[in-house]
Formats: C-alpha cells, sequence, structure tokens
C-alpha cells in the first residue's frame, strides 16, 4: 500500500527486474517507495507486474537534477534513501573469458554514470536533511582493479562477497 508513509525510500539504477524493491517489501514486509531506472522494455514489464506504483524513471544517464529533487522531497519524511545499484554485469561475467572489457565495456561502464547521479542525489540531500546509503553490486567476475574503481566511485567500503550457490 503506497498510501502509508515508507519505511524506505528506494533509488535503484539500473533497476532490472525491481529485485532489490521487491525483496524488501516481500521478505522483509517493509513499506518501499521505489524510484527504478531502467531502459530494458522486458525488465520494465516484469516491475510494473510486481510494483505497479513505482515511478520508472527511465534511462539512468537522463535523470535530472529536478527529479532528484522529487525523490529527496519524497524521502523527508523517513529523512533518508537507500542509493542499490548493480550495474550491468556482462562486461565483468567470467563467461565472457579473459577477453571481459570490465567497467571499460559499454554497459558495465554504466558505473560511472550511476555514481555521478549518486553524488548529486546526495548533493541535494545533504541540502534538504536527507541521508543517503549506498548499496552496490556486482558479479564474482569482476576484476579486482574494478572492484577498487568501484569502490572508489561508488564511494563505499570495502565489499562484503556473497556467492549465490552457497546463500
Amino acid at each position: 500500500d503506497q498510501s502509508q508513509k515508507p519505511d524506505v525510500l528506494l533509488f535503484s539504477p539500473c533497476d532490472g527486474i525491481g529485485e532489490v524493491a521487491y525483496t524488501l517489501r516481500r521478505l522483509m514486509h517493509l513499506q518501499v517507495a521505489c524510484y527504478g531506472s531502467e531502459i530494458l522494455p522486458e525488465a520494465i514489464r516484469v516491475t510494473a507486474t510486481h510494483n505497479p506504483d513505482d515511478p520508472q524513471l527511465g534511462d539512468i544517464t537522463a535523470v535530472s537534477d529536478q527529479t532528484l529533487q522529487e525523490v529527496v522531497d519524497k524521502a523527508s519524511a523517513s529523512g533518508h534513501i537507500l542509493y542499490a545499484a548493480g550495474t550491468p554485469c556482462q562486461d565483468n561475467s567470467v563467461l565472457k573469458g579473459d577477453g571481459r572489457l570490465g567497467l571499460l565495456g559499454e554497459k558495465s561502464g554504466l558505473l560511472y554514470k550511476c555514481a555521478s547521479v549518486k553524488r548529486r542525489l546526495e548533493k541535494i540531500s545533504k541540502k534538504n536533511g536527507v541521508t543517503v546509503y549506498v548499496l552496490f553490486e556486482n558479479v564474482a567476475g569482476t576484476s579486482e582493479d574494478d572492484v577498487f574503481n568501484m569502490q572508489s566511485d561508488m564511494e563505499t567500503r570495502a565489499p562484503t562477497h556473497v556467492d549465490a550457490e552457497e546463500a
């Protein structure tokens, strides 16, 4: 029920099929207001099926400061935003073999745009007394150099490694 005050305001660039919002709602039973950014029509349809009230912002490379201000305004009641990002993993995947491009690739390189949007969101949030928390994920095949760059650009701590096969 989106009419209740959200426990979590989620900003989800590269939202995919909306799995972070879905997980917070279904497994943790939280009220979540989610602003997702995705370009793949198939993924947007899946998200809309499970989370029909969530605004879809489209291409992360085109999100405006006005839109970010609207997100911050919505978060002012709770005082915080969860920025949960995971850029496309195709360029990092071990399935690409030794020739994978990592962050130099077009898809995984979206990290840099996500980091830029995060910094803009944090700047606007700070002016409005809202704190931004960051959750960033990617695949195990990511090179050590790329992990360092992700950590640096997203301004996060050392990664916690979770293997889906072991979870």
